[in-house]
């Protein structure tokens, strides 16, 4: 094999496991994890704006009711559900580890962020400096805001194939390209 085809697959394989809708690991649950390994080591810790944190903002009474039924069967210390719920209005579902995501959803993980905003001082009674992300789903699920659990996508899983596909797509036409140059 020619080393110019090595190194176009060296480049494409890179380019997929780099690609953000890909499936996402579970974090080790460790507390203060602030990098992730790759393929090819860690990633760059991405920053998260007040806006798009998920499940900031006001939720109705089916909503609370059903996120207080699952908060009052996991075990907190140090802060109740009341306290929970204004730092989640305020800044999103943060999270030190996966541990602060699974009472909401087994399928949900802690994703490292830097913060673009200043997080309530409040967070896991006063803890907030040992906030390191906000609570995502995983596993090619994504999050449903009226049933507050992560559902199963088929939308992230259609963008890797039709990447792979224009990839592949693309490296048969520059060696075609490539053939029709050397005659």
């Amino acid at each position: 094999m020619r080393l110019d085809i090595i190194a176009l697959l060296l480049i494409s394989i890179t380019l997929i496991s780099q690609i953000d809708g890909s499936p996402k690991r579970k974090s080790s649950g460790g507390w203060g994890n602030k990098k992730k390994g790759g393929l090819f080591g860690s990633k760059k810790v991405r920053t998260l704006g007040k806006a798009a944190a998920i499940g900031a903002g006001a939720y109705g009474a089916y909503q609370l009711g059903k996120a207080a039924g699952r908060f009052s069967n996991f075990g907190h210390r140090g802060y109740g559900f009341h306290e929970w719920n204004r730092w989640r209005q305020q800044d999103g579902m943060l999270c030190r580890s996966d541990l602060d995501c699974a009472w909401i959803d087994p399928e949900m993980g802690c994703e490292d962020y830097e913060f673009d905003f200043s997080i309530n001082r409040g967070w896991f009674g006063g803890d907030y400096l040992s906030v390191v992300g906000e609570c995502e789903c995983q596993n090619w699920t994504t999050w449903d805001n009226w049933e507050l659990r992560c559902r199963f996508s088929i939308f992230p899983m259609i963008g890797i194939v039709g990447l792979i596909l224009a990839l592949l797509v693309g490296c048969c036409a520059c060696a075609g390209v490539y053939v029709f140059c050397r005659r």
